[in-house]
């Protein structure tokens, strides 16, 4: 279950693995859709609960938790698509004060979804799908990132985002290795 994993650079690949999870269990879809707009750790997003993103019947703009790794609290804002797909999901799923969003399906009530079934889900729709990368749970937060980062350019934005320390670091994180940076001085001229 371990290893390096890749940041999907491609939106149309992100696009396709949510398109098939959702088909083949809604669960799953809304994980990856979830994690691929939050940022979060699959530690974090398989703990959160109905009462972290529903606060008076609806779904909150942001919430808090505190991170399993770093152990800091962090604020997650949630995007007015990630929101209204948590509607309908939650509606859909019958999710109660409580629950996990990302319930085992045989301890509804008690249990999230595992990371190792998760992992494994997300490496055979890696596969099935013909996608290149290495594909695992931390796919979500790495192309996450790389988004952020294609659109933005600001390193120092995508540094605290992810509450990584150091600019060198979270490049490789990126998948952004020295080879891109020598193509970018031979390409770029003033």
């Amino acid at each position: 279950m371990s290893g390096y994993v890749d940041a999907l650079k491609n939106p149309v690949d992100v696009h396709r693995i949510f398109d098939y999870l959702m088909e083949y269990d809604p669960r799953y879809g809304m994980l990856w859709k979830f994690g691929c707009n939050t940022i979060l750790r699959i530690s974090d997003i398989l703990k959160i609960k109905y009462d972290n993103v529903v606060k008076n019947d609806d779904i909150v703009e942001q919430f808090t938790l505190r991170e399993t790794k770093t152990g800091k609290i962090k604020t997650i804002y949630l995007n007015a698509e990630l929101i209204n797909m948590l509607r309908a999901y939650i509606s859909t799923e019958k999710l109660k004060s409580c629950e996990y969003l990302f319930y085992h399906s045989k301890h509804r009530k008690g249990k999230h979804l595992d990371r190792k079934t998760v992992w494994k889900v997300l490496k055979r729709v890696g596969k099935e799908l013909g996608i290149k990368e290495n594909i695992g749970t931390h796919t979500m937060r790495k192309s996450y990132a790389y988004k952020i980062y294609s659109e933005t350019k600001d390193i120092a934005l995508v540094i605290d985002i992810l509450n990584h320390t150091d600019v060198k670091s979270t490049l490789s994180y990126l998948g952004i290795t020295r080879q891109k940076i020598a193509e970018t001085y031979r390409n770029i001229t003033l």
